[in-house]
């Protein structure tokens, strides 16, 4: 039988480009959660220590899986109403609502202000306020007081607003190095760690789907293949009865 060579890995990653020639892409590194509470917690705590607003942030986005983009401007406003607070509230996804809004743009059938009426309907996610999350209100505030968005950075530069994911990146690929974590650790971690918790706490994935507003389980079963250290678990507990 003639011998066959392994595949290299890169030929996933290839891309035609002509004459035979193949162009081979570059991996984008996946960002994953922590690995357990602990973990997350010593994450928080590290940042804290670095800039407490962007602590706070990360902390809102393991409790509510927004994308830092939504999560970092929530306003002391969403959770209140007449001056109670709510039992829930939507936002608008800006991710999804430019990446729809997008691709109706050659669509004749709708007029502007329909389309921007549709990708705003299309891209809404409900947010539930738990108790965990009226603590963190509350830490905001004291944090903050007076202030219109929850995690406004006191650096003078960010004139009220929250810190912008490049700043925040950064300060987390500084956390990875000093935790040293054995994975890339980003804002996008904790919306993925809120994810793999609903998982393990046996949520449906379709309710996590939701949860997420993502428009298909596609995008949500990305998030929870990040859970390798079930599927170790897994490997280490076959045992052959010899």
């Amino acid at each position: 039988m003639k011998k066959s060579r392994r595949i290299n890995l890169n030929v996933a990653n290839q891309s035609d480009v002509g004459e035979g020639v193949l162009k081979v892409r570059k991996v984008k590194k996946p960002s994953l959660p922590p690995k357990n509470d602990k973990e997350l917690k010593d994450i928080l705590d590290a940042v804290y220590d670095k800039n407490p607003a962007l602590a706070y942030t990360l902390q809102m986005q393991s409790l509510s899986g927004l994308r830092y983009s939504d999560c970092s401007q929530l306003m002391f406003s969403d959770f209140y109403r007449n001056g109670q607070l709510v039992e829930q509230f939507d936002i608008i996804q800006q991710k999804t609502y430019y990446s729809r809004l997008k691709k109706m743009e050659s669509n004749d059938k709708y007029t502007e202000q329909e389309k921007h009426r549709l990708a705003a309907s299309r891209s809404k996610v409900t947010i539930y306020v738990t108790e965990e999350m009226i603590e963190l209100l509350e830490a905001c505030k004291l944090y903050n007081p007076g202030g219109e968005y929850l995690f406004a950075n006191k650096n003078r530069k960010s004139q009220g607003f929250a810190m912008d994911i490049r700043s925040a990146e950064y300060h987390l690929s500084k956390v990875e190095i000093d935790l040293m974590l054995n994975y890339q650790l980003k804002t996008h971690s904790f919306r993925k760690m809120f994810a793999v918790k609903l998982l393990r706490s046996g949520v449906d994935v379709v309710k996590i789907r939701d949860l997420l507003g993502h428009s298909s389980l596609d995008s949500t079963n990305k998030y929870l293949s990040t859970i390798s250290d079930e599927l170790k678990q897994a490997v280490e507990n076959l045992k052959y009865d010899f």
